[in-house]
């Protein structure tokens, strides 16, 4: 998957943007507040429906737009044929999906056609954030890779919908909760198993990756099911009856799950300082993507946010290194070149773009002029 090319219109602070990345490394640079930012969050925005910096979508829309709407069309490379996808949104709703010329219904069409993996400074929210957050680092990983993960998933949540529904009603009919009870425990206990299965992998390049960098060494990385380990769903629900119906919500299965991060037995978001948890964060995530690519296949657009401002020299050029190995096409940003490491500024097919008070530009220099000034011992 590649993408060639992103027109946008009124999102952020851009009247419009016309962006041409370069098949393998581009980097996009300017002072904080300049834009650079904003055309990632356009890029994941039509990959995903969502933003990475804020769940307030209309916040996306430029306040000096003339009309009340945004948009976001792009042409992709995939599997060697060529994609137009668009998105259009108000401030309150999406208001438009077209995928080659026609209108689609659900955003999981882009999402599954258009992977993109993000680096970012709220990367560390994987450790401090909630168990939602976690999930959904675990899911985006399968709903890519395994084909039946999305249809389990989409059970999962209608069933908890229903089960739920019936937990607020003013009486509550047990034996109507057991019918939704049964199929609760049949897709979570297959969600379970995928979910299981996945993190061991990760847990595995998770641990080289750590070796690489001479890091820690007891870090252990489990997955918390979703109900007592060890226990019987069906008979926890039912244990959990009064308590679910007290409350109105579904408080057992695998909508519930999360992920356990430890070091030495101690949670990491205990012990590890705050730079130390960025940069477990930042390679979590990358033991997902090597994974997902070299054992998987997975064809994905990477984007690299700042990351010089969350990383030491030293494990930013790693980060560089490790994702130029996956020959995949990534999208760095950064207040300045001289941030950057000197490999990923002399790399072949290295294109550069400046931008400032939204207005974008390509750089047209030499690889010489790229490093010049270059910081990459500081």
């Amino acid at each position: 998957m590649m993408l060639k090319k992103l027109v946008s219109k009124h999102f952020r602070n851009y009247s419009s943007f016309e962006f041409t990345p370069s098949p393998t490394n581009t980097v996009i640079y300017g002072d904080n507040g300049s834009g650079k930012t904003s055309l990632l969050e356009a890029i994941y925005l039509l990959g995903s429906g969502k933003s990475f910096r804020t769940s307030r979508l209309q916040y996306l829309l430029s306040n000096e737009a003339p009309a009340d709407e945004l948009y976001v069309h792009a042409q992709l490379l995939v599997a060697g044929s060529e994609h137009r996808a668009g998105v259009s949104r108000s401030r309150s709703s999406f208001t438009g999906l077209r995928l080659n010329g026609e209108t689609v219904s659900n955003l999981s069409v882009f999402a599954k056609l258009f992977p993109i993996h993000v680096f970012h400074s709220g990367s560390a929210e994987l450790v401090y954030g909630s168990a939602e957050i976690r999930r959904r680092f675990l899911d985006w990983g399968l709903f890519h890779v395994e084909h039946e993960f999305h249809g389990l998933w989409k059970t999962l949540n209608k069933v908890v919908k229903q089960r739920n529904s019936l937990l607020k009603q003013s009486y509550v009919n047990p034996a109507e909760i057991r019918v939704w009870d049964e199929q609760l425990v049949a897709v979570s206990d297959k969600i379970t198993v995928l979910r299981q299965a996945h993190l061991r992998q990760i847990n595995r390049y998770l641990q080289s990756l750590c070796a690489d960098v001479s890091w820690k060494d007891n870090i252990k990385v489990t997955l918390a099911p979703g109900w007592a380990e060890g226990t019987d769903l069906a008979q926890g629900l039912v244990e959990a009856f009064e308590t679910d119906v007290h409350r109105g919500f579904t408080s057992r299965g695998a909508h519930r799950a999360d992920i356990r991060l430890t070091v030495g037995g101690q949670a990491i978001k205990e012990i590890m300082s705050r730079g130390q948890i960025k940069t477990f964060s930042i390679l979590m995530g990358l033991a997902q993507l090597v994974y997902l690519v070299e054992e998987k296949d997975l064809s994905t657009l990477v984007l690299v946010d700042d990351m010089a401002a969350e990383l030491d020299s030293n494990h930013m050029a790693y980060l560089v290194e490790k994702l130029s190995a996956l020959q995949q096409q990534v999208i760095y940003t950064a207040l300045s070149p001289a941030e950057l490491p000197a490999a990923l500024l002399t790399s072949d097919g290295l294109k550069m773009f400046h931008v400032e008070q939204g207005e974008l530009t390509e750089c047209l220099q030499t690889k010489a002029n790229h490093t010049e000034g270059n910081n990459d011992d500081r």
